[in-house]
């Protein structure tokens, strides 16, 4: 239970820790979402939803219409977890590419990326081409692991060595890590859309390392823990970043 988070804290922390794919989306959703000024009825698009939890959240608390889109979870899991928890008509699930979506112009109100944006959005021009996706004035964010500071010439020691859980923190999929400041100096240079905020998750290292350390303490950690690596890091290198812009 944290206080930051009323919405997250209703829903049972064994059930996120079963179908997480990173660090607890729910938490990051529901910062992210408070922000976003959802309304009831509106179309969004969870855009690298996963297991879609973040896609049955949205729209189990912001009365919203969900379209849960992933290419590396099979959207018949994801079905089933959606019924599960009650929420098949608001939330539809499909398996696309985040880089070829396959949706008309102008077809949501908000789109929402939580723990995935990293992944796909790095290269010139996609926001250009994903806001094209939102109706006027419509909202697009992202939130997710990113670094504090550039890195110069690789990953510290701390974050490259092996924990006692016997892997490093620094993998392949850390590589797609970006800063504040590039991700900034790339989402103001869209033409489509006007940058709201880009800013630092306020103590995002502590909420991941306790996220890390319940999975411990329950023994549901699919992965080698990084509480050791985020703990010596204590937010120098890693941490959270969140980006929201609307169409312009």
């Amino acid at each position: 239970m944290r206080s930051e988070f009323p919405r997250s804290s209703r829903y049972d922390p064994a059930w996120i820790a079963k179908h997480q794919m990173g660090p607890h989306p729910l938490w990051l959703c529901e910062w992210l979402a408070d922000r976003m000024h959802l309304l009831p009825g509106q179309r969004v698009l969870d855009l690298g939803c996963g297991t879609a939890l973040s896609s049955i959240f949205l729209a189990r608390e912001y009365a919203v219409e969900v379209v849960a889109a992933d290419l590396w979870t099979d959207p018949r899991g994801n079905r089933d977890r959606i019924q599960a928890m009650g929420q098949e008509q608001r939330v539809t699930p499909l398996r696309c590419d985040a880089r070829h979506l396959p949706f008309d112009r102008a077809s949501f109100d908000a789109i929402i990326s939580i723990d995935s944006y990293f992944y796909f959005g790095t290269e010139p021009g996609y926001l250009d081409g994903i806001a094209a996706l939102l109706k006027p004035d419509g909202r697009i964010g992202a939130i997710m692991p990113g670094l504090m500071r550039e890195l110069d010439g690789g990953p510290p020691e701390h974050l490259s060595r092996l924990q006692s859980s016997g892997a490093a923190f620094w993998s392949s999929g850390c590589d797609a890590y970006r800063s504040l400041d590039w991700w900034r100096q790339q989402w103001s240079q869209a033409i489509s859309t006007q940058l709201e905020f880009a800013v630092r998750m306020h103590n995002g290292w502590q909420l991941w390392c306790a996220w890390e350390r319940y999975l411990c303490a329950v023994g549901a950690n699919t992965y080698p823990s990084d509480e050791q690596a985020l703990q010596e890091d204590a937010g120098r290198y890693i941490g959270f970043i969140a980006l929201l812009a609307q169409r312009r």
